[in-house]
């Protein structure tokens, strides 16, 4: 029996701002290959129609589809995803939500990376992938790839406790929002049930 090869493609930028990978995608046959999976990961923007359709010979292949929003407005999006276009986006999530309803994509979940910028939005970010036709929306911390130096990173990040907008940031976790299956809170859950129970951050006997 032939193990089941499953590839991410990709977590280390855009699939289709890549030359190399854009060719992979579109020139696999997936017939030929039976025993492959692809977990297709993207920002949305190149994800049009039209490279879908040029990649209809892998489309049994791909298992799901994941878009990166890490907004849910287009004030917000213009700072977490500079360079990215927020209508076309949103068209090309709606394309994608359209095709899992029809059976063509398998799983569709949109991602949120919470940060300064957008945290105040997650909660709007729910609603927006759940209108949009997303299995899912999925969360989790800021990761520092170095784009910032240690300090600009660390005022990105309102999860700790001496962050000015930890407290808000406690509030904005407390909703009830975030109860709903169909969010996945990946590494922050432990911040949804510090939240809930007003419990400071571990290791520390401040209460908030």
């Amino acid at each position: 029996m032939n193990s089941i090869l499953c590839f991410q493609i990709t977590g280390s930028g855009d699939p289709f701002a890549s030359r190399v990978y854009r060719n992979l995608l579109y020139s696999l046959n997936g017939a030929d290959f039976p025993n492959m999976q692809i977990a297709l990961q993207t920002n949305g923007v190149l994800l049009t129609p039209r490279n879908w359709q040029r990649m209809r010979a892998i489309h049994q292949n791909i298992i799901s589809v994941i878009i990166s929003f890490d907004a849910a407005t287009e004030e917000t999006y213009n700072v977490t995803r500079r360079g990215g276009h927020w209508q076309t986006l949103l068209d090309n999530s709606a394309n994608m939500g359209d095709l899992h309803l029809q059976g063509e994509v398998r799983i569709l979940r949109f991602d949120f990376v919470v940060q300064k910028a957008n945290f105040r939005e997650m909660k709007a970010f729910v609603h927006l992938a759940r209108s949009l036709g997303a299995d899912q929306a999925y969360f989790s911390q800021l990761f520092n790839w170095g784009t910032w130096s240690k300090d600009q990173f660390l005022d990105q990040c309102v999860w700790l406790e001496d962050h000015p907008l930890f407290r808000e940031f406690l509030e904005v976790m407390r909703d009830p929002v975030f109860d709903d299956p169909f969010v996945d809170l990946g590494n922050m859950s432990e911040l949804r049930a510090m939240a809930l129970s007003s419990k400071s951050l571990p290791g520390s006997s401040q209460q908030v």
